[in-house]
């Protein structure tokens, strides 16, 4: 459904990359998390695969393919009213689902249900 291929960011006017080389496929009904120490790039990524990065940054390179209904499309190479038909689309599709936001000032160690904190 969604296939990250060696994503990029960089700021402008900075040559050493934010976020490079991120990889990793997300296949339908699967559970995804990113996780990393505070200030590796995790929320870049997402913002950049969702094509909301702030106006200080760089066009992501790489490739982010969606697989929806249709063919699949490299978000990275659409234009920005089809870039917010998708987000549209997603957001009537993820309606009703559950999403999950794991604070990272509190230490998990990964056996720990989440909830039973």
């Amino acid at each position: 459904m969604l296939n990250v291929k060696d994503l990029t960011i960089r700021l402008k006017h900075q040559a050493e990359p934010l976020v490079q080389g991120a990889s990793f496929s997300i296949a339908r009904g699967e559970m995804f998390c990113l996780v990393g120490e505070s200030g590796s790039g995790k929320s870049l990524t997402a913002l950049a695969v969702m094509g909301i990065l702030d106006r200080g940054f760089e066009a992501p390179t790489g490739e982010v393919w969606l697989q929806s209904r249709s063919t699949p499309q490299n978000l990275l190479a659409l234009d920005e009213p089809a870039l917010e038909r998708i987000r549209r689309s997603g957001c009537r599709a993820a309606a009703g689902r559950r999403i999950c936001w794991r604070w990272t000032n509190r230490r998990w160690n990964g056996s720990e249900a989440i909830g039973s904190a």
